[in-house]
């Protein structure tokens, strides 16, 4: 998802420009107004992470959000509403898993990543939810792991070895500079 390197550059205070931005890049895949709302609250989250947000400021965050790029988008606040269910503990997950509901994968990204201890905690509860949970899984892991280095996330998932992954390349790694330097840019 799109949405969340535009939410690592694009700092927690530049809401509306971040919400612009999301739009227009979600809009040719994803022109469902569900799927660009949903996008929005999801970079809104990243730029929050990455400010450090405890798991309330980041519902607070992600239903503020869904409520304001509801409104820009003009259709209904449906997932405000089921974000404060999840901050308020009365949502669970479907009992057979998520669904491609863009609402649905919004609310298990942010039900996993603010009541787990770690990024591995996040990561296994999103995997065990069932359903679509490679898109919760990497949403939960871009949220909770963007802020921590390499080694960190290799100590905080004890199966990366495992994991079959390309050759690191200068691709990957330019790309990476470049988000962190953009976000330097954008915030100073």
């Amino acid at each position: 998802m799109r949405a969340l390197p535009i939410g690592w550059v694009l700092p927690h205070d530049q809401a509306e420009r971040r919400r612009q931005v999301t739009i227009a890049m979600s809009r040719a895949t994803h022109p469902d107004p569900a799927a660009l709302v949903a996008a929005c609250v999801i970079a809104t989250c990243a730029s929050w992470a990455l400010e450090g947000a405890s798991p309330p400021m980041l519902l607070e965050a992600a239903t503020g959000e869904a409520r304001e790029a509801a409104q820009a988008i003009a259709t209904d606040a449906r997932l405000a509403e089921t974000l404060t269910q999840v901050s308020a503990g009365t949502w669970e997950p479907p009992a057979d898993g998520i669904s491609l509901d863009p609402y649905e994968t919004v609310a298990a990204v942010l039900w996993c990543a603010t009541r787990a201890t770690s990024l591995r905690s996040g990561l296994v509860s999103a995997v065990q939810i069932g359903g679509d949970t490679d898109t919760v899984a990497a949403l939960v892991g871009g949220l909770m792991g963007g802020k921590l280095t390499a080694g960190q996330v290799r100590a905080e998932l004890p199966w990366h070895q495992r994991v079959v992954l390309p050759e690191p390349d200068s691709a990957i790694t330019e790309t990476a500079a470049a988000l962190a330097t953009a976000r330097a840019i954008q915030s100073g």
